[in-house]
């Protein structure tokens, strides 16, 4: 339920985000499940969202947010002075909430109880994804809190990453991976480098570092 309640929050987030809005500050997901086990998301909380002209890519406005719930370049920017908000700030903070849903309350920068722990990790770049057991969330979780704006993926990048693939998307992926020909034409002696990556990968994949195939 976690990793569903979470995702519909980013999915939603990303409809938002392609309609050219931004909302600059965080904690804006609500979900309402039913007793029927349905589940209802709602976006709320626009009071200082901006909709985006068609050839701009940035809003200028004053610092607004909650504590420990901001992205680094409001943090550090001078008081008194205006804030450049463009979408990747949503993508640093959008990361700071999956991460809390994930670890059912923690936050990656930092003891949220502290007046300046956590601000201060943000403003240096600091974050702790230890408790994120899972490489393929620890992976996109820590893409969304770089430390700068650019290499932060945007949000068709995150609803497309392999943490959000099913299954079956995932077989098909490592069927049309292993039909490669560094891969298919593998001498057992001498394994490609991409093997050798690969098989690198196991202990984090699979429980124990068993097998690929059993």
């Amino acid at each position: 339920m976690l990793k569903l309640t979470w995702t519909l929050s980013l999915l939603a987030w990303s409809e938002t985000y392609w309609r050219g809005c931004f909302i600059c500050t965080g904690k804006k997901f609500y979900t309402v499940t039913s007793s029927k086990a349905s589940v209802c998301l709602k976006v709320a909380d626009f009071s200082i969202s901006r909709q985006l002209e068609a050839d701009k890519d940035s809003h200028h406005s004053g610092a607004a947010g909650t504590r420990c719930w901001q992205a680094r370049e409001v943090i550090n920017t001078a008081r008194g002075t205006t804030v450049r908000y463009t979408r990747s700030v949503d993508v640093q903070v959008a990361g700071m909430l999956i991460f809390y849903i994930l670890t059912k309350g923690k936050h990656p920068f930092g003891n949220v109880s502290s007046e300046t722990e956590v601000p201060n990790n943000i403003s240096k770049g600091e974050h702790d994804l230890t408790t994120l057991s899972c490489p393929l969330a620890k992976h996109l979780v820590e893409d969304m809190l770089a430390k700068e704006p650019k290499p932060r993926p945007s949000a068709q990048d995150l609803v497309n990453h392999p943490y959000l693939w099913d299954n079956g998307k995932r077989c098909e992926f490592l069927a049309a991976l292993g039909n490669e020909p560094e891969i298919a034409n593998d001498s057992p002696g001498t394994p490609s480098p991409l093997t050798m990556t690969i098989e690198g990968t196991k202990g984090d994949v699979l429980p124990n570092g068993k097998d690929w195939i059993c």
